[in-house]
């Protein structure tokens, strides 16, 4: 590793794309005349940059970045004591630096995947008891794909930089305000949720027809799920809030037989003894 790197390893954190470049010339062995210039030239802008505080030493009194463990053996920078979970590893803290996240999942057939995102340094991050990463705020703009359990359809959501992301037990991926990918082909899919606004207690859903669905408080998006069919009218969604996962069942009905469903009842458990929520489609009398 560069000196310039060594030197400033906590404001840097690969938080600049000149020190990320750095790392990744460094790493080589072998140099041509033109790759020892290109070296040379990101070294002296990242130099630059540290006269401008791209690189500003950290202002005085602030706490000291620490690394402690997580649960699936890796470890995460963090800014003063984190909260620790069973076995005393770290469940939730603030990040210290930019964390690059990685959580494996069990693709159900003996072999592994690999979700990989970044998380932005001075906010929270939470961990699971597996070790997973479940809550940050994303670092740069990134698609995920989501594999619907029940059709196999890969769903693709849109986190913008800067917003919160929560990843539940599968590795599905929802953040605030998401921007979902359009449905290539909207005609197949069932009128409750190929794009449709419900009315419901304290607010509103809408339902994308690729897979997505969002809560909606005054028109805000307060939460960020995803919806599966399961049978006609019969569906399940989703969703993550304030790092909790929940489901719920809806089955959507025509009471009144015009051709598309106008009304739905929400359950909280897969036999749908004991309906907890009620919608009517916007604008509904």
């Amino acid at each position: 590793m560069s000196p310039l790197v060594d030197a400033h390893q906590r404001e840097c954190a690969l938080s600049s794309a000149f020190c990320v470049l750095a790392r990744e010339i460094d790493r080589r062995r072998a140099w041509s005349e033109v790759e020892n210039g290109v070296r040379r030239l990101l070294i002296a802008l990242a130099i630059a940059c540290g006269t401008l505080a791209c690189f500003a030493a950290p202002a005085a009194g602030a706490q000291p970045v620490t690394t402690f463990n997580t649960a699936g053996g890796g470890t995460v920078p963090c800014l003063g004591a984190p909260t620790r979970g069973p076995g005393g590893f770290v469940s939730a803290c603030i990040l210290g630096r930019m964390f690059e996240a990685q959580n494996f999942y069990n693709d159900g057939s003996g072999g592994q995947w690999t979700l990989v995102f970044f998380c932005v340094a001075n906010r929270p991050v939470t961990f699971d008891t597996a070790g997973h990463t479940i809550s940050c705020t994303m670092w740069q703009t990134m698609v995920f794909d989501n594999t619907d359990a029940v059709t196999k359809q890969v769903h693709q959501v849109t986190c913008a930089v800067n917003t919160q992301i929560t990843v539940d037990a599968v590795g599905h991926v929802a953040c605030m305000g998401g921007a979902p990918t359009p449905q290539t082909n909207p005609a197949s899919v069932e009128d409750p949720v190929a794009d449709v606004t419900w009315d419901v207690e304290g607010g509103q859903w809408f339902f994308h027809s690729n897979g997505q669905i969002d809560g909606l408080v005054n028109g805000t998006v307060v939460w960020s799920g995803r919806w599966a069919q399961l049978g006609h009218y019969l569906y399940k969604y989703e969703f993550s809030y304030h790092g909790q996962n929940t489901s719920v069942w809806l089955r959507f009905a025509d009471p009144q037989g015009v051709g598309h469903a106008t009304e739905f009842l929400g359950y909280p458990s897969a036999d749908m003894s004991t309906p907890f929520r009620h919608g009517q489609i916007a604008g509904s009398p």
